[in-house]
């Protein structure tokens, strides 16, 4: 994403934010992003921003705009970013292997990928899908991992569908809606 496309999204995140007194944030940004942003950021007057990425660590973070009510230290990324967990494997095929499959999965899903992360036999990944995306997921999720992983799903926000999407959703209810004469 260009840098100054960047800041305009993000310009147009705060004055939501502002608006409806709601949390907005961006997709997951890569570091030279997240370095952008927080430049802009401390020049921008009256804008609570706070990167997270879901896990200390992560690489790859979000940019959360906060209401003015609302607190950094009181702030629960949790509530904004789904994870999904996977049970590691030893021996053939990886965990590693499944992960890749599940990965590529969630892409083709329109899914923003924080990142993955390793602790005590799990693997985790955080990741931003659109709710219509993860119909019947779980037996997509099985199929690819072997039946070894499972998902969770917090709400995060609503957004703006892309135009394509759009147009599909449209037309799909335009073509029901018409009167049979």
């Amino acid at each position: 994403m260009e840098n100054d496309e960047l800041i305009r999204r993000a310009e147009d995140l705060c004055r939501r934010c502002e608006k409806t007194a709601s949390v907005t944030h961006t997709a997951f940004l890569t570091p030279a992003e997240q370095f952008a942003l927080e430049a802009w950021a401390k020049s921008a007057p009256d804008c609570k921003m706070l990167l997270c990425g879901g896990n200390e660590g992560c690489e790859r973070r979000a940019a959360f705009f906060l209401p003015f009510y609302m607190e950094e230290d009181g702030f629960d990324a949790s509530e904004y970013i789904s994870v999904l967990r996977a049970k590691a494997h030893f021996g053939k095929p990886s965990h590693r292997d499944y992960m890749g499959a599940v990965m590529s999965d969630l892409q083709n899903r329109r899914a923003m990928i924080a990142g993955m992360e390793s602790d005590k036999g799990f693997d985790r990944l955080n990741a931003l899908v659109p709710l219509a995306e993860l119909y019947r997921y779980s037996t997509t999720l099985s199929s690819l991992t072997s039946g070894s992983a499972t998902y969770t799903m917090k709400f995060a926000s609503y957004e703006q569908v892309p135009a394509d999407v759009q147009d599909k959703l449209l037309k799909a209810y335009t073509d029901t809606d018409e009167d049979p004469a």
